[in-house]
């Protein structure tokens, strides 16, 4: 009786150590197919990437760093910063982008009451 106690025993265990091995192979191709679509190459050239990111809030940019290592080396570049600063600064405080159509100087509109126009 005894043996045959150990061969279930064995065969469970053998049946388990498989079960795991094929969770194991699935989990893998699950994780490379993953990271085959999180290294796609970016569809949009930088130039538009980086345009993007100048008319975003810098709390957002803050968290778009940590997506990708090519975000994050567009936005830490130091032509962007000085981009972005220019911008900044030539932005009176209370003004706001005239729905995100335009984003150099020149093309803000003033959000007081005063200067909104009705068509």
């Amino acid at each position: 009786m005894e043996t045959a106690e150990k061969r279930v025993t064995i065969a469970s265990s053998s049946q388990r150590k498989r079960k795991r091995r094929k969770i194991r192979r699935i989990i893998r191709k699950r994780r490379r197919r993953n990271e085959k679509l999180l290294t796609a190459p970016s569809s949009l050239p930088n130039d538009v990437i980086e345009e993007i990111f100048l008319r975003l809030p810098v709390k957002a940019l803050i968290r778009l760093k940590s997506l990708s290592k090519q975000w994050r080396v567009a936005i830490e570049s130091l032509s962007f910063c000085r981009e972005t600063l220019e911008d900044r600064r030539a932005t009176p405080r209370g003004s706001s982008q005239s729905h995100g159509h335009h984003r150099r100087k020149g093309d803000w509109m003033d959000s007081s009451p005063a200067h909104r126009h009705w068509f």
